[in-house]
């Protein structure tokens, strides 16, 4: 099996002996040449008092992490370690506890609970939460993609948990598959908050430095601009993309490509590749939307979308650009035709020993059935007419152009209004195109809801056209 690394610049993954990284072409930071024996033995010796290191699980740009037990409680743990040559990098060093600071006071059941951190002779580690599963990245690699309602159940835990990583002012800023656990019951779980943005616009990057992984940043975030929520929903859309088609919106042949595209194109929308459906589309949409201000602006939002999203339409179906698709029951094979290079279908005729008509006379019956049916067909055909709707119990002609998919109708769905003042109201309502409609004021007791959204009509999620109003009742 061939020995891999993480570039510490862009995260990617090669063979360890390369150098520079074969995918950005940045130089590696000179570090000590460190046995991997003796660097487990040191592991091992500087915290054999608390834990018990049973196998290496893998090693990321920054650290080591260990399947451990923690000897006091006698619990598997994962055991978070950074890597030697980065202990005397204060970046790094400081980024490695701010994740432990910034997630160890979340408990919520899709984000990964911290149980200890701490420095044992020159080892600085972290203690979590061990997660029996896969992460999303190599879930994705093995499948191809996910089915869709997977995909929806994931995004939602995933929103939920951003939803409250917000509400303690915690930007993940790395949102990404590699970073989702796919647990063995199938909860996705996020984790590594290592550059992680806390506090009103506290930064924990170098000046003109970039951090994240390009495939999955947002346009600020490739812009170096300042950071808040939307850019992890930006990421979750870029999760969502990838998860269902196997692709990104963006990528390039090295992370200042990639970057490139996502500061100046457009994606290819998502319903060119697979059939979704439309609401589903429409949430990826706004995910990743180039402006922050056009995108979902909380989990509940977007949680909202994907509550619109049909149970029934569970089976993700590719859509592909060439091959021959696999014959369906009852009809024929495509076949093409070299002069037009066009498609043609024909639908087989079903067997009327499966289809017996009731009553003496069904030879009879039968027979003027089929009659009628070839005179309909040979009427047709003489004036020269196309059937395009299929003819039961008789062969339908139909012809596929190959024209481009046509756009979906405009739609909005009404946003999340409750909790808001009238003017926050508005503005929410103006950035989905819709208007304000009638406004009911209602006696409300607590203080605290007074002159807020009590309740909207339509609710939240509801699907309307641009221009559409909204009704509110408002607590005084």
């Amino acid at each position: 099996m061939i020995k891999t690394k993480h570039c510490q610049h862009c995260g990617k993954e090669m063979a360890s002996n390369a150098a520079p990284c074969a995918h950005c072409g940045r130089a590696f930071a000179a570090r000590p040449k460190v046995d991997v024996l003796d660097q487990v033995a040191a592991v091992r010796s500087a915290l054999s008092d608390k834990y018990e290191i049973v196998a290496e699980i893998g090693q990321g740009g920054n650290a080591t992490v260990y399947q451990a037990i923690q000897k006091n409680l006698d619990r598997k743990v994962a055991l978070k370690v950074l890597l030697p040559g980065l202990v005397s990098d204060q970046g790094y060093n400081e980024r490695f506890h701010l994740e432990a600071r910034a997630i160890a006071k979340l408990r919520h059941p899709n984000i990964v609970t911290i149980y200890d951190e701490g420095t044992e002779q020159g080892i600085h580690f972290i203690a979590m939460e061990f997660l029996e599963g896969k992460d999303l990245h190599h879930l994705v690699k093995e499948k191809g993609s996910l089915e869709i309602r997977e995909a929806v159940v994931m995004a939602k835990c995933i929103a939920s948990a951003l939803d409250y990583a917000h509400s303690y002012n915690i930007v993940h800023r790395d949102v990404k598959s590699s970073n989702i656990i796919m647990t063995s019951t199938r909860t996705a779980v996020l984790t590594d908050f290592g550059i992680a943005q806390s506090g009103a616009g506290e930064e924990h990057s170098k000046s003109g430095s970039l951090l994240g992984t390009p495939e999955f940043m947002s346009p600020e975030q490739a812009g170096g601009k300042p950071l808040g929520p939307a850019t992890d929903f930006y990421s979750l859309g870029v999760v969502l993309y990838h998860t269902l088609s196997g692709q990104y919106p963006f990528q390039g042949e090295s992370p200042i490509t990639t970057i490139h595209k996502i500061l100046y194109e457009k994606p290819v929308p998502l319903g060119r590749l697979v059939d979704l459906p439309p609401e589903l589309e429409l949430a990826i949409e706004r995910c990743l939307a180039r402006d922050p201000a056009e995108r979902v602006q909380d989990g509940k939002e977007l949680i909202a979308f994907l509550n619109r999203v049909r149970s029934d339409r569970t089976a993700r179906t590719p859509k592909k650009e060439s091959g021959k698709p696999a014959p369906e029951s009852g009809k024929i094979p495509p076949r093409t035709s070299p002069q037009s290079g066009k498609v043609t279908v024909e639908q087989a005729s079903p067997k009327t020993s499966e289809m017996p008509i009731p009553g003496r006379a069904n030879g009879k019956r039968r027979g003027l059935v089929r009659a009628a049916l070839v005179a309909m067909v040979v009427t047709l055909v003489l004036t020269g007419y196309v059937a395009w709707d299929r003819l039961p119990g008789a062969y339908a002609v139909t012809r596929i152009e190959h024209a481009p998919p046509a756009p979906l109708p405009e739609r909005r769905l009404v946003p999340y209004l409750i909790g808001a003042t009238k003017e926050e109201a508005i503005k929410l309502l103006n950035r989905e195109g819709l208007e304000l409609g009638n406004i009911s004021v209602v006696a409300i007791p607590d203080s605290a809801k007074r002159g807020k959204v009590d309740s909207q009509r339509p609710t939240h999620g509801a699907v309307a056209k641009p221009g559409s109003t909204v009704d509110l009742l408002i607590g005084e």
